[in-house]
Parts: structure tokens; C-alpha cells; sequence
């Protein structure tokens, strides 16, 4: 006879009697988080790595919808920290990714959403780590998030032409996609995507769900541009313009005049986002001591409430690698490569750079350590050679 005292097996409640809905004190914690409170969670995940958005996205469907379900700019999680770097083996994946503030590469696989488009290349074409996308039949523009696969739908290119004298839709694709080339993009105000078209002097800004494109008119090429805030900055030769689509038709707000020297090289010009400060760099020719003529950047900050380019050698301790391609500023906390208040450019496929102290006014050749974040930084800004993804 088995002993009275003999333990028995617990007994559990059932998972529909553990999960019961019915029983006021079970919570729907998932689903039941305002949006606002999913948004900051996600953007929190954002700033440390991938793997921790892959696994917000993971919890439950509202939260995966909370940050790529809707056809609208949600700036909070765009990936600003990270930048698509070319691939030297196979240019044409698109699926190489740096991290500008941990210096971490990452390869995204099975971006289909890449495929039959064109990618707007490099520093000025992708705006706070978005990919600026056209598709190659419709020209419909696409902002594409890598890190959340979500796609937002834009306007198509062809209602630029729509009404204007002399352009029709009998324009051969060809052609049109040649004068449509994205030169530029950023955004102004929360949800305004702003675009920059250097072969027909165009700039044009819509939001999702818009018809068409709204014109600005400048018939002088633009040398640079920069999101910084809800503010879109332009730069010209002559002045640094405010993109202000705060009106209809949106204009050009002249924000500071630039009181350029005579050896200036124009096509140098680049606006930079110093760590949320703006700068202006440009390069000089100047003749040295020893009677030899050599390239030095000069670097203006911009006062934009006096409307001041005011000079400077201090850049916040961080570096600026420049190239034709644009411009970009790290911290140098994670990068010991990389000296603080240094810039570093080189011209053409030379593989070193000059690397100027904006403190002490001297200059060396700098080669980057194979494999280092600065030698992918110098690829991103001088050699971006992206056109149409494989299908």
C-alpha cells in the first residue's frame, strides 16, 4: 500500500487557464503600451546595435508595426549611425553597413527591396542612414530603412514634368532617368523629404501620401548639403540657403553669405554636421615655405543666429574625413586611429590622405591600417560607385 505521506505531483492550471483574458488582473503588457512609449523604446534599441531593434521587432506584431507599418517618416528610428559602404568584392550587393559611432560593419542579407531601383550615392544622397530609392520604371521615389525593411512610398519623378513647357511623357526613360538622377536628399520639419536633381538645377520636396513633387527653381549648382534638426541647409558658391517648405511654392532663405578667398578650389565645398554644429569646409591653394603650392582646408563655423561664418581650427575634438563624394564627422572616442580636430582628405584613387591638424596648422601623409573604419570612411567619401541592384 502506498504510504499516505508519499508527495504528490503538483498540479499546474492549464495554459488557457494561465492565460485566461478574462481574469481582470492579466495585462496585455505588449499591445497595451501607448505608441509614444514604443517609439522611445525602439529608438533606445536603435542607438546600441541591430540585434536589439531585430529583437523589438521580434515581441509582437503591434510592435513590429510601431516602427515600419505605415506608409510615414518616423525620423525617431531612422538609423542615423549608420552608413551603406561600398563592397569592394561586389559593389552591387548594398548590403555592407558601418556604424559611425561604434565603428562596428554588418552585413544585411536578402534586401529584395533593392531590387529594380537606383540608390542615390553616397554622404549627400542618403540622409540619416536612409537609403534614398527610384524606381527604375516608374521613378516612384522610396525612403528605405535597412535595419527595419520598411519601405515609404513617395511620389514618382514623372509629375516634375507634368504641365511644364517642353517635357512630356514621351521622353524616353533613358533620358529622363539621366536628368532625375538624385544628387542630394534630406529632410526638413518631421516628415518632408527634400531632393536635389544637379543635372536641371531642381530641388523638390513632398511627404508620403502626396500627389507630386513641389518645385524650388535654382538655376546655380548647389556644392553641398546638410540635415541638421528639422532644418535642410543648402550651399552655393555665394551663400548658405534654409530650405523653408513652410510656404507654397517652398523657397530658399538665405542664412549667411560666403566671403570666399580668391584661392579657393569651388568644388571643395562641403557643408558638414559637426556633432549637431554646422560647418562650411572648403580647400585653399597655398604656396608653402619651401616655394611648392599645397592644398589646406579651411573651416568656417556657421553663427545661425548672426548669420556668421565665423573661422575656426577647433572641429569638438572629433575628425572630418572629406573626399568628392562629401563629407563626414566622427567622434574620435572610438576611433584611435583617428586624431581629434584632424581632417582627412585625398584627391583621385591616391591611397593616402592628407591629414591636417586644424590646430597645430601642420599637415602629413596618413595611410589607414588595413581593415580599420577609417580606410572604409575614406571609400565612403571618395569612391561611392553604387547605380542598379541585381534582381
Amino acid at each position: 500500500m502506498a504510504s499516505s505521506n508519499q508527495p504528490q505531483e503538483p498540479q499546474h492550471p492549464n495554459l488557457r487557464q494561465r492565460l485566461d483574458i478574462s481574469n481582470h488582473t492579466w495585462r496585455d503588457w505588449a499591445n497595451g503600451l501607448p505608441q509614444e512609449m514604443r517609439a522611445l523604446i525602439a529608438e533606445r534599441a536603435l542607438d546600441t546595435d541591430e540585434k536589439d531593434l531585430i529583437r523589438f521587432r521580434a515581441v509582437c506584431s503591434a510592435w513590429r508595426d510601431s516602427i515600419g507599418g505605415e506608409n510615414r517618416i518616423n525620423r525617431s528610428i531612422h538609423p542615423r549611425r549608420w552608413i551603406l559602404l561600398p563592397e569592394a568584392s561586389d559593389a552591387a550587393t548594398l548590403c555592407k553597413f558601418g556604424n559611425i559611432a561604434t565603428g562596428e560593419c554588418i552585413q544585411l542579407q536578402n534586401l529584395h527591396q533593392l531590387a529594380n531601383h537606383t540608390v542615390a550615392e553616397g554622404p549627400h544622397g542618403n540622409p540619416e542612414g536612409m537609403l534614398v530609392l527610384r524606381d527604375d520604371t516608374s521613378f516612384v521615389i522610396r525612403l528605405f530603412n535597412p535595419l527595419t525593411r520598411q519601405l515609404i512610398h513617395l511620389p514618382s519623378l514623372k509629375t516634375l514634368v507634368v504641365g511644364v513647357e517642353g517635357d512630356d511623357d514621351q521622353m524616353p526613360d533613358e533620358e529622363f532617368g539621366e536628368l532625375h538622377g538624385v544628387t542630394a536628399a534630406g529632410f526638413v520639419g518631421g516628415s518632408k523629404l527634400v531632393l536635389y536633381f544637379d543635372a536641371i538645377k531642381m530641388i523638390a520636396v513632398a511627404k508620403p501620401g502626396d500627389k507630386d513633387w513641389e518645385v524650388v527653381a535654382y538655376d546655380r549648382p548647389l556644392m553641398s548639403v546638410a540635415t541638421i534638426g528639422d532644418h535642410f541647409y543648402c550651399l552655393s558658391t555665394e551663400s548658405l540657403f534654409e530650405f523653408d517648405a513652410s510656404t507654397s511654392p517652398p523657397q530658399l532663405v538665405v542664412v549667411s553669405q560666403v566671403d570666399r578667398p580668391g584661392n579657393i578650389i569651388l568644388d571643395t565645398m562641403r557643408l558638414v554636421d559637426n556633432g549637431g554644429e554646422l560647418l562650411v569646409l572648403w580647400n585653399e591653394l597655398h604656396l608653402h615655405t619651401q616655394g611648392f603650392w599645397h592644398l589646406w582646408y579651411a573651416v568656417r563655423r556657421i553663427d545661425l543666429n548672426e548669420g556668421l561664418m565665423i573661422p575656426t581650427y577647433y572641429l569638438n575634438d572629433r575628425a572630418v574625413v572629406v573626399g568628392p563624394s562629401g563629407a563626414i564627422s566622427v567622434s574620435t572616442t572610438h576611433f584611435p586611429e583617428l586624431d581629434a580636430n584632424t581632417i582627412y582628405f585625398r584627391y583621385g584613387c591616391n591611397k593616402d590622405f592628407i591629414k591636417q591638424c586644424a590646430l597645430s596648422n601642420t599637415y602629413e601623409y596618413y595611410r589607414p591600417p588595413p581593415g580599420s573604419f577609417a580606410k572604409c570612411l575614406g571609400s565612403y567619401v571618395t569612391n561611392f560607385a553604387y547605380t542598379t541592384c541585381p534582381h
